[in-house]
């Protein structure tokens, strides 16, 4: 059973009260509209609605970019996450900078902006853009299951059980030595995430449970 060291995956379900205008009056029309209002929900949800329709071209990226950019300047955890997340994949625009990305993940902490804190966890644990850190990884992943990440839940549980596999994408149920504090914490954690619906919670603990 490995750790789950995948991104977190973007959810565009909270921009769905833009769709009944997106029809209605264009893209365009439609992020002048709401940018003209000069906040900062205004050009982020603008510029991540047209990243979610956009062709990938040059153009678009630089003013999806600048959009984050502008919001994330007045103070929008949720844009300096996205720009983290573009940084990280690689953008047009930004370029790719896992250094600069690892710093808008951790502008977008101070906000408790979930996703950033799951991705700091991730990046102290592959050491990308910083020092390898478990400890650092292990104490964002417990921040971000605290606020409620399934997938957070989930690789704290790993590293609890046996940081050194979890670190090398390995075989977490080997947990050789895992002290009881360390093993019921990592059992609460899965619980919860499998409680969720999450899936590889489950089969971990249906792992666990059938092991001597």
């Amino acid at each position: 059973m490995s750790f789950d060291q995948s991104a977190t995956s973007l959810d565009f379900s909270g921009i769905l009260w833009s769709l009944h205008k997106y029809i209605v009056f264009g893209k365009r029309v439609i992020i002048e509209r709401t940018t003209s209002y000069n906040s900062h929900e205004a050009h982020y949800w603008a510029a991540l609605y047209e990243y979610h329709n956009s062709d990938g071209g040059s153009v678009n990226d630089k003013r999806i970019c600048e959009d984050f950019q502008l919001a994330a300047s007045k103070g929008s955890s949720a844009a300096n996450y996205m720009l983290g997340y573009l940084q990280m994949k690689g953008s047009t625009y930004l370029g790719q900078s896992e250094t600069a990305a690892v710093a808008h993940f951790m502008e977008a902490a101070v906000g408790d902006d979930v996703d950033a804190i799951y991705n700091l966890g991730l990046a102290y644990l592959r050491g990308d853009g910083v020092d390898e850190d478990i400890s650092l990884a292990l104490e964002n992943f417990r921040r971000a299951a605290n606020l409620g990440d399934t997938d957070a839940m989930y690789n704290l549980a790993c590293i609890l059980l046996n940081p050194e596999e979890a670190d090398a994408g390995g075989d977490v149920t080997e947990r050789h030595g895992v002290s009881q504090e360390k093993l019921s914490e990592a059992l609460k954690w899965l619980q919860l995430a499998a409680d969720e619906g999450d899936a590889d919670a489950k089969s971990l603990l249906t792992t666990l449970n059938e092991k001597p």
